[in-house]
């Protein structure tokens, strides 16, 4: 949505990011809108700067280091007793990169310490800006959010109209109900309601959602009346006008029984949460459920978020959370929220065990917030016996943030011993798990020979015979472990291992995956034709069984083999679709190896600057989260961009600061790659000279890696064509398929999704599928704005709802 009414403040934040203090504060009372201009921020970063938004609402008693460590999974885990501070962890991964730190929701305590200026100390391009309830910096280096300008009494038509507090109101309400017009008898009524909410952005916001059940008139004078029995959002003091306490409160009152028990049942979700957790938990037929979650969202009570594959996902402002907390309204729904995630984490592990992607996984990844917190508490009272609980989270969650809490946790299970009393698959499934964090820690690569002794020790704890499924599991972990440090031997006799293993115990699923992993191998060794054979083999089977990530790996391979060296018939899909659905799903290590599939591209086929693009976007990525063997990767394929840009200075310079990992970065890259390397080298020392290219070497190779990323980043930023992201292309009207027209056309008629479906003769949860797709493809967040668009395109019809 649009940032109405804080242009000024806007223009000073990034001005203050430009040129003035290193840490600048966002003031203000709830609801004022820190977290929209933080948002805002995000949305379009300062130039040549990366933004990381982090939301501490739930940190705890954690330091503001750690808090940021669990948020963006940027921690280095510390194995064999060995002691990382949490701002040790931010700053090896921040170094010299511009980064805006966006904090939301910063306790205060959290700010005036050492640790705050050490991490600014350490980190001379960095930014912090945060978002507190009170004033915590000096004044120049705070911006105090006050709540927007309202229209004094008696103000006229015009005055009215020209204050931010109506004009963010109409912008709302003609969101939510197309028919909704502001006239000379209505300005008023508009104005009082925002007096009465004291301006307060997200008091507007919530009294403009309800402008198709109430005209303005109503709707100020039950703004008026509203009394609540919470203080808590009240702004301290009888003199002032305790506008979201009474909007919150006057918008919960118009809920049903049902509506309310609904709200609360999902307030228990720390994090977002998909439909049919709400179902799960929500205590009530599954329509009334789908039903419940449109009004709620339309009342702005919740929130949509990004649909996972298809799936709705909801997630609530964490003031709409505790005035629900305080209010008592369901003190059972922890128990029911626990009780569910025990089945959603149990059905997933399963299905990961078996090499299948079921709503199961889906779910337990859109949950994983949920989870960790879970296995926190679980670790807290019981440690060895949450040791099941944090591999299953470990296989579901790799490469998220979250995974980083879950590694940090089995690495403190194996320091305190417990490990050792656990039962021997438990006590496998840690050591696999925990040699996998490693992997994928920044000191992954330097911990080669520790992971491959855990690997070792969990493998030797596997009856083949009896668990031919953890035997499997434990040979991915060892192929993912292999290509993430570099030791491609041990990934290539995994692969092949497993495939063998595979095949015996028929599980056509894990077969098609490691038949990939093998061919990726074969590929990079240089015999071509080797991996062509073995990866269109691969397709078919994956394509057979439908499995997507084998048929991502196999994609990759085959489009990453020199030109010509693919049969022409072969029929294979976009990288770039791909690369969609990956992020649509937040696999963030698909995502990675799909980009660097997309430059390896681009860079064969001679297009440089788009190759330069698909770099920069997985250098930023690996940096924010420590990836330090495929940040490597990429500063490879930098040095070779650079080359064919005609930069062989900066080529040069890029070399030295690979200089301390290129031998073992090399060995994990195909033979061509390393012969191209050796000519960029070659041709530098010819053009620039011995002594010129040494001096440009040196000063690389004084870069720490964060250091070499973020120069790197920039560099490739600058030369970069520019190139449309994967996302869906069709929006707008014409978009949308002819089910989800008509579906949107009875929608916007206030027929229920019960109706709905009876009506077209499909399912509740289908209809909530089309209703998901209509929201995305038009931009809208629910309900309401869908059908107030439908309504501005003629796009509703004239049938009554069925009876």
């Amino acid at each position: 949505m649009k940032l109405l009414g804080r242009q000024d403040e806007r223009a000073h934040l990034m001005e203050l990011i430009r040129e003035g203090p290193r840490l600048i504060g966002i003031s203000g009372r709830a609801g004022v809108g820190k977290s929209a201009l933080l948002a805002s921020l995000a949305d379009a970063p300062p130039e040549g700067a990366d933004v990381w938004k982090v939301d501490l609402h739930e940190a705890g008693e954690s330091g503001l280091c750690e808090g940021i460590v669990r948020r963006l999974g940027v921690a280095v885990l510390a194995p064999s007793g060995a002691d990382y501070r949490p701002v040790e962890r931010v700053v090896r991964v921040i170094g010299g990169t511009p980064v805006v730190l966006a904090l939301d929701h910063v306790p205060e305590r959290t700010l005036d310490t050492p640790e705050t200026d050490e991490l600014l100390d350490s980190c001379p391009n960095l930014r912090v800006v945060v978002a507190t309830s009170t004033r915590v910096l000096d004044a120049t280096e705070n911006i105090a959010l006050q709540p927007l300008h309202v229209p004094p009494p008696g103000a006229s038509f015009e005055e009215a109209l020209a204050c931010p507090s109506v004009a963010l109101f109409i912008d709302r309400a003609t969101s939510a109900y197309a028919r909704f017009r502001v006239e000379e008898k209505t300005i008023d009524a508009v104005a009082e309601i925002c007096r009465l909410v004291g301006g307060l952005p997200l008091a507007i916001e919530l009294a403009a959602a309800r402008i198709r059940m109430l005209s303005p008139e109503r709707l100020a004078v039950e703004l008026s009346d509203a009394t609540a029995a919470l203080d808590l959002l009240s702004p301290g003091s009888h003199t002032q006008r305790m506008g979201l306490r009474q909007a919150i409160a006057a918008t919960f009152g118009t809920l049903r029984d049902h509506e309310r028990l609904l709200l609360g049942r999902l307030s228990c979700f720390s994090g977002p949460f998909p439909f049919e957790a709400a179902v799960a938990v929500g205590g009530q037929p599954y329509g009334d459920v789908a039903d419940g979650l449109e009004k709620l969202t339309d009342l702005r009570l919740i929130d949509p978020d990004e649909p996972a594959s298809g799936e709705a996902v909801y997630s609530m402002l964490p003031i709409m959370r505790r005035f629900i907390a305080e209010s008592g309204i369901d003190a059972d729904a922890a128990a029911v929220r626990r009780t569910y995630l025990e089945g959603v984490l149990r059905d997933a592990d399963l299905a990961v065990s078996r090499a299948t992607r079921t709503s199961a996984v889906i779910h337990a990844h859109t949950l994983r917030r949920d989870l960790v917190d879970e296995g926190l508490r679980r670790f807290a009272s019981d440690a060895g016996g949450s040791a099941a609980w944090l591999t299953a989270c470990a296989a579901q969650l790799v490469g998220s943030a979250e995974s980083v809490i879950v590694g940090e946790l089995l690495e403190r299970l194996i320091e305190t011993r417990e490990v050792d009393a656990l039962p021997r698959a438990d006590r496998a499934r840690v050591w696999l798990w925990s040699s996998n964090a490693l992997a994928f820690s920044p000191d992954g690569a330097a911990m080669a020979e520790l992971i491959r002794e855990r690997w070792g020790r969990g493998a030797d704890l596997i009856d083949v015979t009896s668990e031919p499924l953890l035997a499997l599991q434990s040979r991915s972990i060892a192929v993912t472990n292999g290509v993430t440090t570099g030791d491609l031997s041990t990934a290539v006799l995994a692969a092949r291992e497993g495939a063998r293993l595979a095949l015996s115990n028929a599980f056509p699923t894990w077969a098609a995956r490691f038949e990939v992993l093998d061919a990726a191998a074969v590929h990079a060794t240089g015999d071509v034709t080797a991996a062509v054979r073995l990866a269109l083999a691969a397709l078919r089977h994956a394509e057979r069984v439908g499995d997507l990530e084998a048929i991502v790996g196999a994609t990759i391979v085959l489009r990453t083999v020199p030109l010509g060296g693919v049969p022409g018939n072969a029929a294979l899909p976009s990288l770039t679709d791909l690369l969609a659905l990956a992020r649509s799903q937040e696999d963030v290590v698909r995502e990675s190896f799909l980009l660097g599939a997309l430059t390896r591209i681009e860079l064969s086929e001679g297009r440089a600057r788009e190759a330069a693009h698909w770099c920069a976007e997985r250098l930023a990525a690996g940096a924010a989260r420590g990836w330090s063997y495929l940040l490597t990767i990429s500063l490879v394929h930098a040095t070779l961009i650079a080359a064919t840009l005609g930069d062989l200075p900066f080529a040069a310079r890029i070399l030295g600061a690979l200089s301390a990992d290129r031998e073992r970065v090399l060995r994990a890259m195909a033979p061509a790659t390393t012969a191209q390397l050796e000519r960029t080298s070659a041709m530098a020392d010819s053009r620039l000279g011995a002594a010129h290219v040494a001096a440009l070497r040196a000063g690389g190779a004084l870069l720490t890696l964060s250091d070499a990323s973020a120069e790197v980043v920039r560099w490739l930023r600058r030369h970069a064509a520019h190139v449309d992201h994967p996302v869906d292309t069709a929006t707008g009207e014409a978009s949308l398929t002819p089910r989800e027209r008509e579906v949107l056309s009875v929608l916007a008629e206030g027929w229920t999704n019960q109706q709905i479906a009876a009506h077209l003769h499909i399912s509740v949860k289908t209809t909530m599928h089309h209703s998901v797709a209509i929201y995305r493809k038009l931009a809208v967040r629910g309900r309401a704005e869908a059908t107030a668009y439908a309504h501005r395109h003629g796009m509703v019809r004239s049938d009554s709802p069925p009876a």
